[in-house]
């Protein structure tokens, strides 16, 4: 897969405390998730990665929405993640 899109699907996570948290968009509430399934969605595959969490409750609190669309617009213009 394009570099480009990888560094853009990285907005999707924060890394807190030693623990990956999946946002599904920039409203969600937040799922924790290992670093082999952060992997998985990396690497577009979007089945294997929904499996690997199905019912996992989301326990995070929202990120911040203003930041987070810019954090994601930017990604989008500059193909890489801000927080890199």
């Amino acid at each position: 897969m394009n570099e480009r899109y990888r560094n853009i699907f990285k907005t999707a996570f924060d890394e807190v405390g030693g623990e990956w948290i999946w946002y599904a968009n920039a409203w969600s509430r937040g799922v924790v998730v290992s670093s082999t399934e952060r992997e998985l969605f990396l690497q577009f595959r979007p089945v294997a990665f929904r499996e690997a969490i199905h019912g996992r409750p989301a326990l995070h609190p929202r990120r911040p929405y203003w930041p987070t669309l810019g954090r994601i617009l930017m990604a989008m213009i500059s193909g890489r993640d801000p927080k890199d």
